[in-house]
C-alpha cells in the first residue's frame, strides 16, 4: 500500500501501529539500532562536538521498513545505547535523546509506505539535516556547554551543506538496493 498524499494519513498510522505488535518488526528494529550504535561508534571527529558518520542509514532503514512508532523507539533506543557504548566526551543529555528521535520520525514520514524516489530520499535527508543538525543541535550544545549558538551553528551549517549531496545519494542507493531483498523476506507491503 503506497501513499499517495505527501502527508500521511489514517491508513499510514493503521498500518505503522502493526508494527508495534510484529516480532519480526521489532527485532529488525533492534539490530538497525545496533548497527546505528556501532556506526556512531565509529564516526569521524572534526571538532570536540562535530562528527562525520553514516550512522543515519541504518536509522533511514528501520524508519523506511517498520515506521514511525518503531522509529521514535528506536531513536531513543540508538541514542541512549549509543552514548553508553561510546560517549564523546561529555554528559548524558536527554534533549538529544528527543532529537534523535526527531530523525528517525522524520525518514518514517517522508518514506514509509511511500513508493521510493530520488526526491523523497534527498526531502528526508535535508529535513533532518537542517531540524536536527543545524537548528537543533547548536541550541542544546549551547544549553549543555553555556556558549554561543553561533559557536556550533558555522561548522554545522558547512558541515551539513557540504556533506547533503553525498548522504541524500547514499541514503537512495541504500534503499534502493535493500528494499526489494526486504520486500522478498515480507518486510515491505505489510
Amino acid at each position: 500500500m503506497s501513499v499517495s498524499s505527501p502527508l500521511p494519513c489514517g491508513g499510514y498510522w493503521l498500518s505503522a501501529g502493526r508494527a508495534l505488535r510484529d516480532v519480526r518488526m521489532i527485532t529488525f528494529a533492534a539490530l538497525m539500532v545496533a548497527l546505528r550504535v556501532v556506526l556512531r561508534a565509529a564516526s569521524i571527529p572534526i571538532t570536540e562536538s562535530l562528527y562525520v558518520s553514516v550512522s543515519f542509514l541504518p536509522s533511514a532503514l528501520g524508519a523506511v521498513v517498520c515506521g514511525p512508532y518503531l522509529a521514535l523507539l528506536s531513536g531513543a533506543a540508538s541514542d541512549v545505547l549509543g552514548y553508553l557504548a561510546a560517549p564523546r566526551g561529555g554528559p548524558f543529555y536527554p534533549l538529544f535523546t528527543l532529537v534523535s528521535m526527531l530523525e528517525c520520525l522524520l525518514y518514517a514520514l517522508f518514506l514509509f509506505r511511500a513508493p521510493l524516489r530520488v526526491w523523497r530520499a534527498a526531502a528526508a535527508k535535508l529535513s533532518v539535516n537542517v531540524v536536527c543538525n543545524i537548528l537543533l543541535t547548536p541550541v542544546l550544545l549551547s544549553w549543555m556547554y553555556g556558549q554561543a549558538i553561533r559557536v556550533y551553528l558555522a561548522t554545522r551549517v558547512v558541515k551539513n551543506l557540504l556533506l547533503f549531496p553525498l548522504e541524500a545519494a547514499l541514503l537512495y542507493l541504500l534503499l534502493r538496493a535493500a528494499l526489494p531483498a526486504l520486500a522478498r523476506l515480507g518486510f515491505r507491503g505489510r
